[in-house]
């Protein structure tokens, strides 16, 4: 769907109010809140058609979706009179575009935001096209650009953690994790109370996946921590990205056997988890491969094909009986910075081409996989 969802958004023909109303949906997907459209049914807005928050910060929204590929200096025009028209007591400008920008010219627009003494985001072509093309963005693609899923995609979409049923659940989940607090607090023997309040907490993540919306460059001059992989490296990236998950469950290997089923519920036929006794002697061996591996690494063809592979086998072995997904990201995150020093995960797809994509390496195929990873870091 990817050539499809590219040429729907750069040639556009449905107006200023539905570019508005998308790029809110593109927003959120991208980890803002409270967002609101200042006037999507057209009059005044004083310049700043979307309000928003991220990081404690009130972010001003600037909308441009021309109706076909336009040259840079009228983006870079467009850009600067939104700056300029924007609220002095905004701290943040965030600029939403169906256009196609370089890092560079995008560094030189977000310099211009900087040197105003605002917070500066940009939310090109690309990423639109990857928010949209990803399971949570799936339902935003149909309504804005009546682009329908595929069975793959639907299946996706009905796991991700963006239903309806995981709101819910995630609503209270930050009330569940104080109560149960509490209760651990009071060391009274109520066992059966902190069962059932340990049944009560969802099953699937009810925090965001928020480094799949992350962009990182390298700018220390400290070890790569991706360097030398661990076991406790591991458990480590799993207690900071899985946090929400049951007391019992974080940084903890898992101590029973998972199978993985296909969408009729039926065990799949592709590549199972190790039984649980396995789990430990697989990643050891694992992080011990990729750290032999990792000082001869010189060419980027290589790097790619090396953080494809360590992907792969970590989902492949499952460690975990919750949040394999966000830890794999998380260190494919840092393989990525430590290597080539820049890891916009905004650009990776996480769609059914990804699941896809981890099929085919399964089978030993790590084209997919490495051509999902290489935006990352190219940008």
């Amino acid at each position: 769907m990817d050539r499809d969802t590219e040429l729907r958004l750069l040639f556009w023909r449905d107006g200023q109010t539905k570019a508005e109303r998308l790029a809110a949906s593109a927003l959120r997907l991208y980890g803002y809140e409270e967002i609101d459209p200042q006037s999507p049914l057209g009059g005044p807005d004083g310049k700043k058609d979307i309000l928003c928050q991220k990081g404690g910060v009130t972010w001003i929204g600037a909308v441009y979706f021309p109706t076909g590929p336009v040259r840079f200096p009228a983006v870079k025009r467009k850009y600067l009179s939104d700056l300029e028209g924007s609220p002095t007591g905004s701290q943040g400008f965030v600029f939403i575009t169906n256009q196609a920008i370089t890092p560079a010219q995008r560094n030189a627009l977000m310099e211009n935001a900087r040197s105003t003494g605002k917070e500066a985001e940009i939310l090109h072509l690309q990423q639109i096209i990857n928010l949209l093309d990803s399971a949570p963005g799936y339902g935003a693609r149909l309504q804005y650009l009546n682009i329908p899923m595929t069975i793959e995609e639907q299946l996706s979409w009905s796991v991700d953690s963006d239903s309806q049923t995981a709101k819910a659940l995630a609503t209270n989940t930050r009330e569940l994790l104080a109560l149960r607090a509490s209760i651990d607090r009071v060391q009274t023997d109520q066992s059966q109370l902190i069962r059932t309040l340990g049944l009560a907490l969802p099953g699937g993540s009810a925090t965001p996946d928020l480094i799949s919306v992350s962009s990182f460059r390298k700018s220390d001059v400290f070890p790569p921590i991706s360097g030398e992989l661990s076991m406790s490296l591991l458990l480590l990236f799993h207690r900071l990205t899985c946090f929400d998950l049951p007391t019992r469950a974080v940084g903890q290997l898992r101590t029973s056997s998972v199978s993985l089923a296909n969408r009729e519920g039926l065990r799949a036929t592709h590549i199972q988890p190790p039984p649980a006794e396995e789990v430990e002697e697989r990643l050891r061996t694992l992080c011990d491969e990729w750290n032999s591996a990792y000082p001869a690494l010189s060419h980027s063809v290589t790097k790619l094909q090396a953080i494809a592979r360590f992907h792969a086998s970590l989902l492949s072995v499952h460690p975990f009986l919750d949040g394999n997904g966000r830890v794999a990201r998380a260190i494919l995150m840092q393989q990525c910075l430590d290597m080539f020093g820049r890891a916009d995960m905004t650009l990776m797809n996480k769609g059914a081409d990804y699941y896809a994509a981890l099929r085919d390496a399964d089978r030993g195929d790590y084209s997919s996989l490495i051509a999902l990873i290489d935006p990352i870091v190219r940008g």
